[in-house]
C-alpha cells in the first residue's frame, strides 16, 4: 500500500470519527426545532447537517 493511500485512509477515518461524535447524543436541545428528525438530519442552509461534510 502506498503512503498516499494510507494518508487518505487516515483522513477518511478522522472524518468519520468527527461525524460520529457530532451525531452522538439525544439531541434534546434540537427536539423543539426538528421533533421528527434525528439531529444529524436537522436542516442547515437547506441541507441535512450530515450532508455538510
Amino acid at each position: 500500500m502506498a503512503t498516499s493511500d494510507i494518508n487518505r485512509n487516515v483522513t477518511e477515518m478522522e472524518a468519520l470519527r468527527e461525524a460520529i461524535i457530532l451525531a452522538g447524543g439525544l439531541g434534546t436541545r434540537l427536539r423543539a426545532a426538528v421533533p421528527d428528525l434525528p439531529k444529524c438530519m436537522a436542516p442547515v442552509a437547506g441541507q441535512p447537517f450530515c450532508f455538510m461534510w
